[in-house]
């Protein structure tokens, strides 16, 4: 589906993306990516951990209270005001405790382990095993690691494979992409979960998800 999403789009624009319009996979994808390689390393048993998306905190707050406990993590830094933490679901109930003390409050989420943090080391080896077969080609158009917010290097099975158990830094990893020149953000995949959080890093920018194809293509088409 995501696929042909992209295929329409590219066709109908009758171009490739550069730096004025660039093809986002949603975390739907992604996050479906991860389960899956999880499931198979875990042979399909549930993993020990949980995630939580904490709200009305800063990074820095949301990394201390993190700290104060040995096995949650901060690793999904998505926008002002909403973080995503993993950690072993035992400690979970403390941790939100102590998020509505300071201030904010822990959603949980409906997630089958704790994903981007050491919990998933053993998943990351795996995927790397299966990328040291993998011949990479050089990129046509910059494409942006989320393990470090810059356009991949020539380690790109590195940063794959470790990114799966560390922080996704995407609040970052979108305003280097606004301060490289872009200036449109579609969201390919379902919901409008990234557009939303774009619009938080950058009121400024245009944001679009694959629902409204059609009004996508009437705006950046003459670009």
């Amino acid at each position: 589906m995501i696929d042909k999403a992209i295929a329409k789009l590219n066709a109908e624009m009758q171009k490739e993306p550069d730096n004025r319009y660039l093809e986002i996979l949603g975390h739907y994808a992604i996050d479906r990516c991860d389960q899956a390689l999880a499931g198979k390393i875990t042979g399909g048993k549930t993993l020990k951990g949980a995630m939580a998306a904490v709200v009305k905190l800063t990074p820095e707050q949301v990394t201390a209270l993190c700290a104060s406990f040995d096995q949650v993590y901060p690793v999904n830094f998505n926008c002002p005001g909403q973080i995503s933490v993993s950690g072993l679901s035992s400690q979970m109930p403390a941790f939100s405790a102590a998020v509505k003390e300071a201030g904010g409050r822990a959603l949980p989420l409906k997630v089958k382990g704790a994903f981007h943090s050491p919990f998933m080391e053993e998943a990351a080896k795996a995927f790397g095993d299966v990328l040291d077969q993998v011949q990479f080609q050089p990129a046509t158009i910059p494409l942006y690691s989320d393990r470090t917010a810059q356009p991949y290097t020539q380690d790109a099975a590195g940063l794959l494979s470790s990114q799966i158990c560390n922080p996704v830094q995407w609040e970052t990893l979108v305003r280097n992409l606004i301060a490289s020149g872009v200036d449109t953000f579609i969201e390919i995949g379902p919901g409008k979960t990234l557009t939303n959080m774009i619009r938080k890093i950058d009121a400024g920018v245009k944001t679009y998800c694959v629902a409204e194809l059609p009004v996508v293509l009437e705006e950046v088409a003459p670009c």
